[in-house]
């Protein structure tokens, strides 16, 4: 598995336990993996035992290069003006951020948040005064948050380049701890056209002058059956949605992007998943 490029995988179930991830990663020709570390839908605190995390650091050392990102509940919202919604926010992302510690776990994609029943300045100084709060505990734990790019649909901060770094900029410290996963059907329907070799490197320009690759730790590969800058996030299989094959050829190929743990996100069991990766890996010029 080492030895295998691209560094390409799919999110994955733990249902057959955390040490099972890199087998049935290596199932489906992944070497890369993204999982839930507690039910993405449900508040409370997963609890993972001695021997179970015992098993997974002896199964990972078989796997020295093999990379695990980490996304977080999808009922986080640290944009939150409701004072204890956003509170329940925060804690339950500490204990996130202390289950990727624990499974030294280096990245965790997180969702922005929306300012619902505020305004969008609101919304922004809350992520940015949570962030002050959590970057600490990331710290603590070795941890990079890594606030991932939104459709744009309804009050959902972090559709734009220039909205994520806002977000970084006014966050207080800790900036080394801080982040970007960038997803392929998100920049489409916020309106960023990948479609196009020129269009491509215009979005990656654009990119680097206002977030720069730096930030860069993860990207979602998925296609989508929406149009452009429709805001609709409806993910669909590699070269069968709207995007096309063609820029996913790109981004496979792209050095700039080289390092970096590419996930799908697509519809469907480890099969389609294992056809989507097959498909990236026969795109690849290595």
């Amino acid at each position: 598995m080492s030895n295998m490029n691209p560094i390409v995988g799919a999110h994955m179930s733990v249902k057959n336990g955390m040490a099972a991830i890199f087998g049935d990663s290596l199932k489906i020709n992944g070497n890369t993996a993204q999982i839930f570390t507690a039910n993405p839908r449900q508040w409370g605190n997963k609890k993972y035992g001695e021997e179970e995390i015992a098993e997974y650091f002896s199964e990972k050392e078989k796997y020295p290069e093999f990379k695990i990102v980490s996304h977080a509940s999808y009922l986080i919202n640290i944009a939150s003006v409701v004072p204890e919604k956003r509170a329940s926010a925060i804690n339950s992302f500490t204990a996130e951020l202390k289950r990727c510690g624990t499974f030294k776990i280096p990245y965790v994609v997180l969702h922005p948040g929306s300012f619902t029943g505020g305004e969008r300045n609101e919304g922004i100084a809350a992520i940015a005064e949570s962030l002050g709060e959590l970057i600490h505990v990331a710290e603590e734990e070795g941890v990079t948050i890594l606030l991932e790019n939104t459709g744009g649909q309804g009050s959902y901060l972090g559709a734009t380049f220039e909205e994520l770094a806002e977000i970084i900029d006014k966050t207080a410290d800790g900036k080394e701890h801080l982040g970007v996963c960038i997803d392929t059907c998100h920049l489409f329907v916020a309106g960023y056209d990948l479609r196009g070799d020129e269009n491509y490197e215009n979005v990656w320009g654009n990119f680097a002058s206002i977030l720069g690759f730096d930030f860069l730790k993860v990207l979602h590969l998925n296609d989508t059956d929406k149009d452009l800058g429709s805001k609709s996030d409806r993910h669909t299989d590699i070269g069968e949605g709207i995007l096309s094959l063609r820029p996913f050829e790109l981004i496979i190929n792209d050095k700039r992007l080289e390092k970096i743990p590419k996930i799908l996100e697509t519809p469907g069991d480890d099969q389609d998943h294992a056809r989507n990766i097959a498909l990236l890996r026969k795109v690849y010029k290595g």
